[in-house]
């Protein structure tokens, strides 16, 4: 058999190889996307949590500062 017909065999079922993972790689592409907006669906969700977190932090500081004075009141009355 001729070199460069070997090579070309060669070539060719590498390309067919190339060709088939490329196939592959296009066909995860849907679940890919699926993930990617799940992800970001969570990414949200916890930053929504976080911040609700914060405020609930906030009004817990704020509750026992209140508390904190109506505790001193009722010691100076008594």
């Amino acid at each position: 058999m001729h070199p460069d017909l070997v090579a070309l065999l060669e070539l060719q079922e590498k390309d067919r190889a190339v060709t088939t993972l490329e196939k592959a790689i296009e066909a995860l592409k849907p679940e890919e996307a699926a993930l990617d907006a799940e992800l970001e669906q969570h990414a949200r969700a916890l930053a929504e949590a976080k911040r609700l977190a914060s405020g609930a932090e906030a009004r817990k500081v704020e509750l026992e500062n209140r508390i904190a004075g109506y505790k001193q009141l009722q010691e100076r009355r008594r």
